[in-house]
């Protein structure tokens, strides 16, 4: 499953970029803010949005550029979410502060 999330992860991060990029060109090192991908706050947004579909609901107060500085720093958060049950990942479950029918 950790291939299949970096694969995930990175095709998300590519996904957002602009101009787009290719996930396989995306490692640990690559930067997500300032240099690197240098992601604006609208890619931001489409990241944090995103990554929902991955099973992890990001809150308002991990949107820090420690979480964000790199790919790895990025998976290494999206992992430990994962275990600490920050997220869903069988996507059924009532996300925190959204209102369901």
């Amino acid at each position: 499953m950790p291939d299949e999330l970096r694969a995930s992860l990175a095709t998300l991060v590519g996904s957002v970029a602009r101009p787009p990029v290719d996930a396989a060109k995306i490692e640990d090192a690559t930067g997500l803010l300032g240099g690197g991908l240098d992601l604006d706050s609208l890619s931001m947004l489409e990241l944090v949005v995103g990554l929902e579909g991955l099973g992890v609901v990001v809150p308002p107060e991990d949107v820090t550029p420690a979480q964000f500085q790199t790919f790895g720093h990025l998976l290494a958060y999206v992992r430990a979410r994962r275990v600490a049950g920050g997220g869903d990942p069988g996507g059924d479950a009532p996300r925190e502060g959204l209102v369901t029918p």
